[in-house]
């Protein structure tokens, strides 16, 4: 007599590779940073252009700390659900610092 096998869930092998790649999608440094790195003698760093930018990313708030909330209320009330979409309203932080990275590296940054 044979013993039935367990069926296999790949949506859950799925799921977990999904909430990776979200996780590590989500890995643009803050302007901030970008700033801090930037080489103040290269000769675009004095630009008016570069001055602007580096004024615009003094001035970006990650909002942190309402995100963190607003994953935690999302779990707490949706359970698995919730997930996904915490990380959607990431992503989209995560664009805005992407955006303004670029363009610090467009304004501040001697291309080689």
């Amino acid at each position: 007599m044979t013993v039935p096998q367990p069926i296999r869930r790949p949506h859950r092998a799925v799921a977990a590779v999904f909430l990776l790649s979200l996780a590590a999608s989500a890995c643009a440094s803050t302007p901030q940073k970008t700033i801090s790195n930037l080489d103040d003698r290269d000769p675009k760093y004095s630009s008016q252009e570069c001055l602007d930018a580096r004024n615009i990313a003094l001035k970006y708030d990650d909002k942190t700390l309402s995100r963190m909330g607003m994953g935690a209320g999302l779990g707490l009330l949706l359970g698995p659900f919730g997930i996904p979409l915490a990380g959607v309203a990431d992503m989209s932080q995560n664009d805005k610092r992407e955006l303004i990275n670029k363009e610090i590296q467009r304004r501040c940054v001697t291309p080689r």
